[in-house]
């Protein structure tokens, strides 16, 4: 298992109980400078409530999907911004650059090339999908 964490004190936290796992490599960095240098291929890559925070979501996705193996899925979970609630917290309290419907997180699903296996949204504030490459 790989994590990748741009938070230098979430990786702090996260690392001593990464060394205790014998099968846990944790990463301290940014997406960009790091997913061209991974070389290995995973069956599940989770981002959860990260893409919001993407410059280049599509760029991200298409970049991951050369990273799963053939009948691997990605499982992704964001803020549903078709909550109003939701989408004034996106906005102004917690500021993220994307805002995310059910709808548009499936279209950018597809035109990344990605099969939508399951799509439904978690106590109507959050939006999860799970799918696989094509």
């Amino acid at each position: 298992h790989t994590i990748i964490e741009i938070n230098k004190d979430i990786y702090k936290s996260g690392l001593e109980w990464a060394n205790s796992c014998s099968n846990v490599k944790m990463i301290l960095g940014n997406w960009s400078d790091i997913i061209p240098t991974l070389n290995q291929k995973y069956d599940v890559i989770i981002l959860s409530h990260v893409i919001e925070h993407l410059l280049d979501c599509k760029k991200v996705l298409v970049e991951l999907n050369k990273l799963l193996e053939p009948d691997g899925i990605i499982f992704i979970e964001v803020p549903n911004c078709e909550n109003n609630e939701t989408l004034q917290s996106s906005i102004y309290t917690q500021p993220h650059i994307h805002h995310f419907s059910k709808n548009n997180l499936e279209q950018l699903s597809r035109n990344c090339g990605f099969t939508i296996i399951a799509s439904d949204t978690f106590r109507s504030d959050v939006i999860t999908i799970c799918f696989s490459s094509m």
